[in-house]
């Protein structure tokens, strides 16, 4: 059985749904969406929420328009940015900063994955050939090279939130 207070998700472009099983991340649901509408987005990552009983979503820091307007959709304060950064793991929408923490995700996602802590379903084969095609050089992904790379990023985002001493 899922535990339901531990489903994460990952939204823009791309938006992998994980949740914990058994102590296994499984993921529930990653799909990509190339060129996506910024509303259609919105709406369609609110659906997705509800559907899955997500408890945390991660969206890259990057992209501040479509964090606000999913905070608006979901009753969150859209104001993030006056709140401290200590209190953002008590988000239901939580912007990350990829830009600084990308490497560390790489290397936490291939910890994770190395040790049999994921479990990625056949289905999802957008989410799999970006893993068997990713190339990295000093923690770096080579995103030339790394098919559906998008979808890696988000896939990393998502599995940063299983560390030792995050509180969800």
């Amino acid at each position: 059985d899922y535990d339901r207070w531990r489903r994460y998700y990952s939204g823009w472009p791309c938006n992998p749904i994980t949740a914990l099983v058994d102590g296994v991340v499984k993921v529930l649901h990653s799909d990509h969406y190339s060129r996506p509408n910024h509303n259609a987005m919105v709406d369609l990552v609110f659906e997705l929420i509800q559907k899955y009983h997500v408890t945390k979503t991660v969206i890259d820091a990057s992209a501040p328009s479509f964090i606000r307007s999913l905070k608006i959709e979901l009753g969150e304060n859209p104001r993030y940015e006056l709140k401290e950064k200590q209190d953002y793991q008590w988000m239901k929408v939580e912007p990350i900063p990829f830009q600084t923490t990308h490497k560390q995700m790489l290397y936490h996602a291939k910890f994770l994955l190395e040790n049999k802590y994921v479990h990625i379903d056949k289905r999802f084969d957008k989410l799999i050939t970006s893993l068997r095609t990713a190339i990295a050089t000093d923690g770096i992904l080579d995103k030339q090279q790394t098919s559906f790379n998008d979808i890696l990023d988000s896939f990393r985002l998502v599995l940063w939130l299983y560390q030792e001493g995050r509180n969800y």
